[in-house]
């Protein structure tokens, strides 16, 4: 199955869930896409600048965004405002996938949620997914997602365990 397969299925299981995931929960934001999408906030006016930043708390290296009974970027189909413009915060990407801390050395490992929707059934052992979401953790640095779960451990339950994210080696210049 192609990646663009396989997201179109994840978007049909996502409406037909109509979107559970994205109203409830704390949301990860890297300070980058935090940036990213208070720029966009506030691009939307002032009372959707004030929204979004009632919504986050910072916690010095990544913020938290509560989505409340609904994220605030949902629009009236429950479709993301967010994803065609290229603002869709990781977390978000990666669905149905997690990253979780596991054990006394808080190794990461990636998780598939099994519970949301129907979403995890089209994952099969060939997702490019886990490999994206590795690359991903890497660029954004193991403190900063081991930080994260630390403030926010979210539920493993109902998950699979699916793989340890590895550190890619630096490159010196």
């Amino acid at each position: 199955m192609t990646t663009e397969e396989l997201n179109d299925q994840l978007a049909h299981a996502c409406q037909s869930c109509q979107a559970a995931c994205c109203k409830k929960g704390q949301l990860f934001l890297p300070r980058v896409e935090y940036e990213r999408m208070h720029a966009h906030a506030q691009m939307l006016g002032s009372a959707a600048a004030a929204e979004f930043e009632k919504r986050v708390s910072d916690h010095g290296s990544f913020l938290l965004y509560d989505q409340k009974d609904r994220c605030q970027f949902l629009d009236e189909r429950n479709l993301c405002e967010l994803h065609p413009l290229g603002l869709k915060p990781s977390e978000c990407f990666w669905w149905p996938y997690h990253v979780f801390t596991a054990g006394a050395q808080e190794s990461l490992e990636i998780r598939l949620y099994t519970s949301c929707c129907d979403g995890y059934r089209v994952h099969g052992p060939h997702s490019p997914y886990p490999a994206h979401i590795e690359k991903g953790v890497n660029a954004m640095g193991f403190d900063v997602v081991r930080a994260f779960r630390r403030q926010y451990r979210g539920s493993s339950c109902d998950t699979q365990f699916i793989q340890s994210v590895a550190a890619m080696p630096t490159v010196s210049q």
